[in-house]
């Protein structure tokens, strides 16, 4: 689908349209920016409040701290090889290896399919549990609909 705005782009020249991307790209950038310091007093305002998962109080808006994707302790998740039977450690266990000289992978496990494993044996998800880490909050934002 063609806009306006591209019909008229389709007409520059050459260095109009280097010109036009130069400015429209400085624009970006300056307006990404004045959003970050935004976002910043955003959560520096919700660290005030001290919530757990704050939120700003608005009648317009909904703007709150919800909790990001948790990472989970290398070292502690090791005593899952202790813990899970062959069978269940072969489907979501990787042993480290060596793809050249200078890339060394380290042992890994596919937490997707822990988890179903963690949900059968206890000793798993207490593992899993204290090797989770806090995933970094994101902020959700918007405008509130009419009769909320």
């Amino acid at each position: 689908m063609t806009t306006e705005r591209d019909a008229r782009n389709a007409v520059l020249n050459d260095d109009q349209l280097l010109f036009e991307y130069e400015t429209m790209s400085n624009q970006v950038e300056y307006y990404q920016g004045v959003a970050g310091r935004l976002e910043q007093e955003i959560y520096r305002r919700m660290e005030a409040l001290g919530a757990q998962f704050p939120s700003i109080p608005s009648e317009v808006y909904i703007c709150e701290l919800v909790p990001g994707k948790p990472s989970y302790n290398p070292a502690i998740l090791v005593a899952l090889k202790e813990a899970m039977p062959d069978s269940d450690l072969q489907k979501c266990y990787t042993s480290a290896w060596t793809e050249t000289r200078e890339v060394d992978h380290q042992e890994s496990f596919n937490m997707t399919k822990v988890h179903p494993i963690a949900r059968r044996i206890r000793a798993v998800a207490d593992i899993v549990d204290r090797a989770k880490l806090p995933g970094r909050g994101r902020l959700k934002f918007g405008r509130k609909l009419d009769g909320n």
